[in-house]
């Protein structure tokens, strides 16, 4: 039912209406052309054929006239005539003319008294005349010339009395003809007239419903503009009344249900931004946002209050790198060409770092920013800053640090003390031992052991993070340093029956490394791989070069590392379940140090690892080589 009232509906409707009408006045025209033409071709051809047929009436008077003026002659001249032959060709002419008078009356169309009244002249004259032309003939004595004379006289008056009626009634044809004209022309106006009527006629109807339609659907649309404007303002308090249940209706309707949506929308919009800027005031890490031309959009108070920042509202729309100037975490400027917004901007991943700024009162804090893209369609649209004041918990993790390292350092002195009377009692240097008593001695001794390797790490990560360790690179043939630790482990590969594969590409060039940084992730990466693949194991080295930087791959077919635990790998203390069931001696720290040797070489580690099938560990350094930092110490010194 509803197609009933559809838009489209109603212009064909139209459309047919004004079709219909424009076709039937066509026809009407075509039909009173049609028998307007009909009837003037007949009028024209019978007023023709009239003429015709009196022209023919005259032209036998002249040659009735013609044929008794020459009977007349020869009878003046004596000579002798065929009568017969004469009064048959002249009985010819007479029928002749008979004939196209009978034609002529045949054809009037007027039976007034006048036009009998001269056809009936006519046809008398034309039987005088022809009485006369034969009288000539009917004499039987031969006249004189004087009768002769008298009967030509008589002829030519009758022939020009005749002539005279022909001539009355051939004008009063072309006057028929030309009022039948002037009939015509006025019958031809008038229909043109009619038709002109009936088309400005269809034309304004045609142009009225077409309006009439238009003003309909032009009315409807207007309020679904002025409602969609409502919208667009945000005025959801009136609804668009359209009434008509076509497109237009159909239109109006989903823009009230829009409306509709929209309102209860903005209004959840409304609330939820209510509770966020409530969030977000109520935070006790600062925010801010910036948009995608590193300009700032918002700042929470926590944030102010961090920078120390006393009117939010002079930041907005200020590009961040000139309000927020920031320094690495040891104080030092960034590169100019450097931004960390822009650089999670662009690259759509985000930034965790640690930077230091400048108060206004001269003092420094140290902040810790999260930079996280925000994107829209596949794009960037901007970035949220999560800003961390970390001053107090640096200077803590800096003390810890610190206290670690001198206590690792004062302890090493009474645990070497320890290891070194240890061995003098193993080798019998204060009398020979019992069974029991050399039992106890080894397990000291390897205690010792322990707790040297423990704190030895735990002095290296120290000074690591304190940033204390001295890099001294120098160019480094990575074979030598492969093959040397590789034989420094050869006896513990032996003891476990494991075959080791070391593989070095061929003309690889030396490069500038600190053999002692980078030989300590080599000897880590080895010792787990033997410690964690059961005997007779598979255990491979391989170092290549791809593109700008040189690949180690250390592979092991050992115990591997559960899926749910690859997210702490790289932790402090971590150890594998599976693995500290095996091998219950290890501290979790090896990895922490490589990972951290590695990255501030300027290279990256990652990994693969499936449980019951082994590990796989990559890490990449720059072809060009470490930089070198002056520092304190190095590492295990």
């Amino acid at each position: 039912m509803r197609n009933l009232f559809s838009l489209r509906t109603k212009l064909i409707v139209a459309f047919m209406i004004v079709a219909a009408l424009v076709g039937a006045v066509s026809v009407y025209q075509m039909q009173s052309i049609n028998r307007f033409n009909a009837l003037f071709t007949d009028l024209i051809d019978n007023d023709f054929h009239r003429l015709d047929q009196l022209e023919t009436v005259r032209f036998y008077t002249f040659a009735l006239e013609q044929q008794a003026f020459a009977n007349i002659q020869d009878m003046a001249n004596g000579e002798t005539i065929d009568v017969a032959a004469e009064r048959t060709a002249l009985t010819a002419l007479l029928q002749s003319m008979r004939n196209s008078e009978n034609n002529y009356v045949v054809l009037l169309h007027d039976d007034s008294d006048k036009q009998n009244k001269s056809i009936g002249e006519i046809t008398a004259k034309t039987e005088v005349l022809g009485a006369l032309a034969g009288s000539i003939l009917d004499q039987k004595v031969t006249p004189s010339r004087a009768e002769l004379e008298k009967v030509e006289e008589e002829l030519k008056v009758q022939r020009q009395e005749l002539t005279q009626l022909l001539n009355a009634a051939i004008v009063n044809e072309n006057r028929e003809i030309r009022q039948e004209k002037a009939g015509a022309d006025a019958a031809t106006t008038r229909i043109i007239n009619l038709n002109i009527v009936f088309a400005a006629a269809t034309a304004a109807f045609a142009l009225g419903l077409g309006l009439l339609v238009a003003s309909l659907i032009a009315r409807s649309l207007n309020k679904v503009k002025a409602g969609a404007e409502r919208v667009a303002n945000g005025d959801f308090s009136r609804s668009i009344d359209v009434t008509s249940h076509d497109e237009v209706g159909q239109l109006a309707q989903t823009f009230n249900d829009m409306a509709v949506r929209l309102r209860d929308s903005y209004n959840r919009l409304a609330l939820e931004r209510q509770r966020d800027e409530i969030m977000l005031e109520s935070m006790s890490d600062g925010l801010i946002a910036i948009n995608d031309e590193g300009h700032i959009t918002l700042v929470n108070s926590k944030a102010a209050e961090m920078l120390d920042i006393e009117t939010r509202s002079t930041l907005m729309g200020r590009p961040l790198d000139q309000e927020l100037v920031v320094y690495d975490k040891n104080d030092k400027q960034l590169d100019p060409n450097y931004s960390p917004a822009r650089a999670a901007l662009d690259g759509g991943t985000p930034i965790t770092d640690i930077f230091t700024y400048h108060k206004q009162g001269g003092s420094k804090i140290i902040l810790n920013i999260t930079m996280s893209p925000v994107g829209l369609e596949g794009k960037e649209r901007g970035v949220i800053m999560v800003i961390r004041d970390v001053t107090r918990e640096m200077q803590v993790d800096r003390m810890k640090t610190e206290f670690i390292s001198l206590a690792s350092h004062q302890l090493r002195t009474p645990l070497s003390a320890i290891k070194w009377f240890t061995e003098m009692l193993i080798a019998g240097d204060a009398g020979k031992l019992s069974s029991e008593q050399m039992d106890f001695a080894k397990n000291v001794a390897d205690s010792t052991e322990r707790m040297i390797q423990l704190v030895s790490s735990l002095l290296n990560i120290s000074r690591m993070e304190s940033g204390r360790i001295m890099i001294d690179p120098k160019p480094t043939d990575l074979h030598e340093l492969v093959s040397g630790i590789v034989n420094d482990l050869k006896a513990k590969t032996v003891e476990r029956r494991q075959n080791l594969v070391v593989s070095v590409h061929d003309g690889l060039p030396k490069v500038s490394l600190d053999a002692r940084l980078i030989g300590q992730v080599y000897m880590n990466l080895l010792t787990n791989a033997i410690k964690y693949t059961p005997k007779g194991g598979e255990i491979s080295v391989f170092v290549s070069r791809k593109g700008d930087e040189l690949v180690s791959q250390v592979t092991d077919n050992g115990y591997g590392i559960p899926k749910a635990e690859h997210h702490k790998m790289f932790q402090k203390f971590f150890r594998a379940a599976n693995v500290a069931k095996v091998e219950t001696d290890g501290t979790g720290l090896g990895l922490y140090l490589i990972k951290a040797i590695i990255e501030s070489s300027g290279g990256k580690i990652w990994f693969e690892s499936e449980e019951g099938k082994g590990t796989t560990f990559w890490f990449s350094l720059p072809m060009s080589g470490m930089k070198a930092k002056e520092g304190e110490v190095t590492l295990d010194n």
